[in-house]
């Protein structure tokens, strides 16, 4: 769960500028080439979370539970 928040909290500010600072000017050429590196950005960091938290999901034995 800790490794959730951690993603969402490096996401959530580069999403929310984008939403917020870039779309309202997506006519501007310089600015629908920050949107694009943005989204790139934000899609590796996703990516990144996603095949390194698979990792160490595969690589931590499972629970024992009690019933």
């Amino acid at each position: 769960m800790l490794a959730k928040i951690a993603v969402f909290s490096l996401v959530l500010p580069i999403g929310a500028y984008n939403r917020y600072r870039l779309m309202p000017a997506i006519g501007v050429p310089s600015t629908q080439r920050s949107l694009v590196r943005n989204v790139g950005i934000e899609s590796l960091i996703l990516a990144v979370a996603v095949l390194g938290l698979a990792a160490i999901l595969a690589n931590t034995p499972p629970a024992h539970g009690h019933l």
